[in-house]
């Protein structure tokens, strides 16, 4: 878990199951390149903050990748947010990983998105 402020609660119930390791304050930025079974991009809202996130972590996910807020146009000012983030990532993966999205309500809002890497891929 990387994350500029700690505000993850339980995780200490939680760590040695999953073996999480968390690194506040740190950015995607300081684990460029590093892979990891799961990356799930939380971000800044913006869509640079969520496609530098995918550029330096997410594209090396080995199993799944996930976006939080992929309805959330409440943050398009912010060159589109993290729905045209999600969008330009469903694009460019359709062919290569199971995609599904989960929404908070039956009108989506906020929502989270999910890459599977194929198994052959």
């Amino acid at each position: 878990m990387i994350d500029i402020s700690d505000h993850v609660f339980g995780f200490d119930d939680f760590k040695s199951i999953l073996s999480l390791k968390k690194k506040i304050p740190k950015t995607s930025t300081d684990f460029r390149g590093a892979e990891f079974d799961f990356v799930f991009i939380d971000a800044d809202h913006s869509y640079d903050g969520a496609s530098t996130d995918y550029l330096n972590l997410g594209r090396y996910a080995k199993k799944i990748i996930a976006y939080h807020d992929i309805h959330a146009h409440e943050y398009d000012h912010l060159n589109g947010g993290t729905v045209r983030a999600w969008r330009e990532f469903k694009a460019a993966n359709a062919n290569k990983m199971s995609i599904m999205e989960f929404a908070h309500s039956p009108t989506p809002w906020m929502g989270i998105g999910v890459g599977l890497k194929n198994s052959k891929t």
